[in-house]
């Protein structure tokens, strides 16, 4: 979008570009609403757009523009950004312990839990929570909690609300 369309374009320009067959296509779904979820575009009208989010993330004017960009579309996915204010700085649990808090704390259905899981480990891989230590979620260098202010989670908000299901993957 940002390269083909100068940052805007039509849904069925964007399949075409990523070579779907139709806007219709699930795996064409999937990253749409990903990117969507994520703060990197936003759709009206029939036109989708990057966001600033994305631009400083493709084209960042200050060098930290991407780092910080990263991790706040990393913690812009609710599921996320509640497992780092959980463990920011700690040991993650192995897998199986993080399947299951994803399942019995955040509600993700179990059949979706081990996709969580591989969504969450790519994504704070890219966002550079991992980069000190790939089993603790640590902020990327680069970002200072005065610089993150809108990646900061407040403590209602970091914490599971009983019986609702945190929404993971395209949809």
């Amino acid at each position: 979008i940002y390269d083909k369309g100068g940052g805007e374009c039509s849904a069925e320009q964007l399949a075409g570009w990523l070579d779907y067959s139709s806007t219709r296509n699930g795996t064409y779904l999937t990253r749409f609403y990903a990117a969507k979820h994520f703060g990197l575009i936003n759709a009206s009208r029939g036109v989708i757009n990057v966001t600033d989010r994305a631009r400083a993330i493709l084209a960042p004017v200050m060098p930290e523009d991407s780092v910080n960009a990263k991790a706040e579309a990393f913690l812009n996915i609710p599921l996320f950004a509640k497992v780092y204010e959980q463990f920011k700085g700690k040991s993650l649990p192995p897998e199986v312990g993080l399947k299951n808090l994803f399942h019995g704390t955040y509600k993700v259905p179990s059949h979706r839990a081990t996709q969580a899981l591989r969504m969450f480990r790519n994504s704070a891989t890219q966002a550079g929570f991992f980069s000190i230590n790939s089993d603790r979620l640590i902020s990327p260098a680069g970002t200072t909690h005065s610089e993150r202010k809108s990646i900061v989670v407040s403590k209602d908000e970091a914490q599971p609300q009983s019986g609702k299901q945190v929404r993971v993957g395209g949809g």
